[in-house]
């Protein structure tokens, strides 16, 4: 089964996101695209894909 990483960063009152697939958790993922949501948008999804294989990480802070 595909793994999802979905890279995310809080941006005002929107979450910009960055979508990547690999095979595995542990494997290099390639970016599928990007995606921007209001912040209610954003908290619906990740009840909706709360999957193992579909991994939310937020992006670092610079």
């Amino acid at each position: 089964m595909t793994h999802f990483r979905l890279r995310y960063e809080q941006v005002g009152g929107h979450v910009h996101c960055r979508l990547f697939a690999g095979k595995k958790r542990e494997l290099t993922h390639a970016k599928c695209g990007d995606l921007t949501f209001t912040e209610q948008d954003f908290a619906d999804l990740r009840l909706l894909v709360g999957q193992p294989d579909f991994e939310f990480v937020m992006e670092d802070v610079k």
